[in-house]
């Protein structure tokens, strides 16, 4: 139901309504006699949905370029192997299975800079002991991936960037 603009001592007898004006949706919700006046821009949410989608693999790019820049022997290995695999083919998509030093620098900067350095929480299904800590069924627990990768017990050399691994 569309409805007017919301006053400063307006009541509205139905329990919501909208209104619409250029893409913005005022959204106006009485209840107990407290007029809540929510404006929602969709254009915003759209924007925000889109770049929370892609901002991780920009995140994931600029890293890797990054190290490769820092590790010139690295770079140079990754072109020859990127346009020996292409061979005049003008897509990247089309590369396909002969690029496994490509999939290694991708690996490798994800393990170095993962762009979600906790992982979501997980609930323990049942009583366990991790590390000689007890953790209860129930339990919230967060995995910290940026930890787990940096660790010198499982990697050689873990802060280097070293695709070859």
């Amino acid at each position: 139901m569309l409805c007017p603009e919301p006053g400063p001592e307006q009541h509205f007898t139905p329990p919501s309504c909208i209104v619409q004006r250029r893409g913005i949706f005022r959204m106006v919700v009485v209840h107990s006699h407290i007029i809540y006046d929510v404006v929602m821009d969709f254009a915003h949410a759209l924007q925000d949905m889109f770049a929370a989608g892609t901002e991780t693999t920009y995140i994931a790019l600029e890293w890797a370029m990054s190290e490769l820049m820092k590790n010139p022997a690295a770079m140079r290995r990754l072109q020859q192997e990127v346009r020996s695999a292409a061979g005049g083919i003008a897509k990247a998509d089309a590369l396909g299975a002969g690029t496994p030093y490509l999939k290694a620098v991708v690996k490798e900067t994800l393990r170095l800079h993962p762009p979600v350095p906790l992982l979501l929480p997980r609930e323990c299904m049942q009583d366990a002991t991790v590390l000689g800590y007890h953790v209860a069924e129930g339990t919230r627990v967060f995995v910290n991936a940026w930890a787990i990768n940096r660790d010198p017990g499982s990697w050689h050399a873990p802060d280097d960037f070293l695709p070859e691994r």
